[in-house]
């Protein structure tokens, strides 16, 4: 009796001490781990022992967000223009930090289980987290003065690009300084040790600084004129300054009418851009134009001060009829609507200068169908628009043969689905293909046969990186010579990419010749065109070669100098001269 006595007796004080060492349980303190110096957290779960640490982990966050005093981080989404203060304003509140966020230094100090139930113990010290809060925020300030120093210098020496983006990193560390002030401020004073040398008025007055100050200039190229089926032969080209100095690796984009961006190209160390149009040119009959819009990381107020500095460029084309008879024939669904989508069809080749001649040995087939693809609500509920995607087949027919074929795809709207087709014959974009047609219609020497050609980027062999612009420049401006001799198809640039992509060749940036000859293989090319381009003291060099794609051997070598980049293009057309001299009979 005595010993079952003590026994229990013995339990329950084991209990009682298991308790008592455990108590930080339920009172959420431990003696060890004063308030006054630790950030104290507990945690439980069913789900184990790793469960509860991580969930006393999130309470010690808590216990920090809870401390922590209200701020906010105003971001400024726009800045002061002449003088003018043109604000808004989107704040960030800080004042409760979320318990997913990254705090260094926490531990597991202690775990215990009752029953089903698992805990957890998580201490940081505050005085450890006070000082890695202070190293890193002076990191973060010394980060700062870095992008705002460099910034400032690259502005000055007109690289706006670069100085941009070093304010773009400036306005992160900020952003992260306040965040770290604020995590800071529930353990001790934020001191001025910790204050920002920087605000955001003075990175808003940099990027107005090199808005205001970008002069964008045309070089070249624009109010061209030239026939249905040729190209601009002037690239379009542009200088980009800022108080006289030359803006270098600056981004410049290409839109066409539609606003629709065709190229990008980033500004050399001279400033200039140039684009060469190629196959992206719009061909109809008429004037087009182009505009080129400097691209900087900038808000919506100071990218409408950019939009200033846009250049337009303008080209006519002139008429040069190509005779042919043209058929339509359209599918079954649309035969109700087949006069008035072969009218639609017969004026989309018309754009292009393709007239009808009923006695005329060229053919070209016209093949229309369609397919529904859903349906728009108009302003009243009892009207509908059909949506369709149109599908024309273009086919030039030469002695019962098909000499040139291509399909595309515009989309439609209408009342029914002949009208919808009706307006999405409109949107059939044509302006690339179409020239295979007229190449072998149009103009003089249109019987003769021509040889397919593949142009491929020239490689940069200068120690300056600066004139790569210009190595690509020049093999841009022989393909548009090459067009426009009409004496030779080119095989269009993004049929090369297409093939280089799906073979993963060209990986470097620069097509060696094994690799030039199985694109052209696979292009269906004939010929090659490589070459390089080189500066010695001065002088550019360009020398080029002609390789017959099936045999792999060298037909011919050209070679042209000049002494700037204006005698880049007498220097194209020279090298197109030989071409057609030395190695085309």
């Amino acid at each position: 009796m005595t010993s079952t006595l003590l026994t229990r007796i013995g339990l329950l004080c084991a209990a009682v001490a298991l308790f008592a060492a455990n108590d930080w349980i339920t009172t959420g303190k431990h003696q060890g781990y004063p308030n006054a110096l630790y950030f104290v957290g507990v945690g439980l779960s069913e789900k184990g022992a790793d469960a509860a640490k991580q969930s006393a982990m999130v309470e010690v966050k808590k216990q920090i967000s809870v401390k922590v005093n209200a701020s906010t981080f105003d971001e400024m989404t726009s800045f002061s223009i002449n003088g003018a203060e043109k604000t808004t304003s989107k704040s960030a509140s800080r004042a409760q930090l979320t318990t997913s966020g990254d705090i260094q230094g926490i531990q597991v100090v202690e775990t215990a289980q009752q029953g089903k139930i698992y805990y957890a113990l998580a201490v940081l010290d505050k005085n450890n987290f006070v000082s890695n809060t202070k190293a890193r925020i002076q990191e973060l300030k010394k980060d700062l003065a870095t992008q705002m120093n460099g910034a400032k210098a690259d502005i000055g020496a007109g690289k706006i690009g670069q100085g941009m983006k070093k304010l773009s990193a400036a306005k992160r560390d900020i952003a992260d300084i306040m965040e770290q002030r604020t995590l800071l401020s529930a353990a001790a004073e934020v001191t001025a040790a910790e204050q920002i040398d920087v605000s955001v008025n003075d990175i808003a007055a940099l990027y107005e600084k090199c808005v205001a100050s970008i002069k964008v200039e045309k070089a070249a190229g624009d109010n061209q004129e030239l026939t249905v089926g040729m190209v601009p032969e002037a690239p379009f080209m542009i200088t980009v300054s800022a108080e006289s100095v030359p803006v270098a690796g600056t981004l410049v984009e290409l839109k066409d009418e539609a606003k629709k961006t065709v190229m990008e190209k980033y500004t050399d160390e001279s400033g200039s851009a140039s684009f060469s149009l190629g196959e992206n040119v719009n061909s109809a009959v008429g004037s087009h134009k182009y505009i080129t819009c400097v691209r900087l990381p900038v808000n919506e107020t100071l990218r409408k001060v950019l939009a200033a500095t846009d250049q337009t460029f303008t080209y006519k084309v002139n008429s040069n009829p190509c005779w042919a008879k043209i058929t339509v024939k359209v599918a079954p669904e649309l035969r109700a609507d087949q006069i008035d989508l072969t009218d639609k069809a017969i004026k989309l080749l018309g754009k292009y200068d393709v007239q009808m001649d009923t006695a005329s040995e060229n053919t070209i087939e016209v093949s229309l169908s369609a397919k529904e693809t859903g349906n728009v609500q108009g302003l009243s509920e009892a009207r509908t628009f059909v949506k369709s995607d149109v599908t024309m087949g273009f086919a030039l027919i030469q002695d019962g043969k098909s000499i040139v074929s291509f399909e595309k795809i515009g989309k439609g709207t209408g009342s029914t689905l002949g009208k919808s087709v009706s307006q999405g014959i409109g949107n059939v974009g044509i302006k690339s293909d179409i020239k295979l047609i007229l190449d072998k219609i149009c103009g003089a020497g249109a019987d003769t046969p021509k040889r397919t050609i593949a142009v491929f980027p020239f490689k940069n062999m200068s120690a300056y990186t600066d004139w790569y612009n210009l190595a690509e420049s020049v093999s841009d401006m022989i393909i548009t010579k090459l067009i426009n001799s009409r004496k030779f198809d080119v095989v269009e640039r993004s049929q090369i990419n297409k093939i280089m992509e799906e073979k993963t060749l060209g990986q470097s940036g620069i097509v060696e010749q094994s690799e030039a000859l199985q694109i052209a293989q696979l292009a269906g090319a004939e010929l090659i065109l490589i070459g390089s381009a080189s500066v010695v003291a001065g002088k550019i060099e360009v020398d080029a070669r002609i390789i017959d794609s099936g045999k792999g051997t060298a037909l011919c070598a050209m070679s042209a100098s000049g002494f700037d980049i204006t005698n880049l293009r007498p220097l194209a057309d020279n090298l197109v001269g030989q071409v057609k001299g030395k190695c085309i009979k």
